[in-house]
């Protein structure tokens, strides 16, 4: 009976070559479980990747919202700063027109009343000189004179 006849043929292999088919069994299996590690490792990377862009998406929409929250709020106040400004201006604008309102009536009863303080001075000075001018008639004419004082009146010299 030769090998070949049997079922149950054997096939002898050295120890030697059955240790380095071990190896590379057992090598095999190391670089099989370290490429599933590593491709697990880049799929957990890729996932978290995925979730942190996820996550950062999220924030800017979030921020978009905040943002445009925020730009209404700052324009809401711009306007209301600038309304509050230009009520502001008005108020100062009328206080300047009554100033000078205030101003002109002032300077404009100061002018009325020097040129009444002049007015009447000038007429105190008329009212005097006709005094005297009078007392200077009547002297003259007590004093016999009358004829030369008379011809000054008709003159015109003393405006009496």
């Amino acid at each position: 009976m030769t090998l070949e006849d049997t079922d149950d043929a054997c096939v002898y292999v050295k120890e030697s070559v059955l240790r380095e088919l071990e190896q590379e069994r057992r090598r095999l299996k190391w670089q099989l479980s370290r490429a599933l590690q590593t491709s697990d490792v880049r799929a957990a990377e890729l996932e978290a990747s995925k979730a942190k862009v996820k996550d950062l998406l999220t924030i800017v929409e979030v921020n978009k919202g905040v943002a445009d929250h925020v730009v209404q709020r700052s324009q809401g106040r711009e306007t209301k700063r600038r309304a509050e400004l230009e009520t502001l201006h008005q108020q100062n604008k009328q206080q300047r027109q009554r100033y000078v309102d205030l101003a002109l009536r002032s300077m404009s009863r100061r002018v009325r009343d020097r040129q009444q303080r002049d007015a009447f001075h000038s007429l105190q000075q008329a009212v005097l000189n006709r005094s005297r001018r009078r007392e200077a008639l009547l002297s003259l004419d007590d004093s016999g004179d009358f004829d030369s004082a008379r011809c000054c009146r008709d003159c015109g010299e003393l405006g009496c």
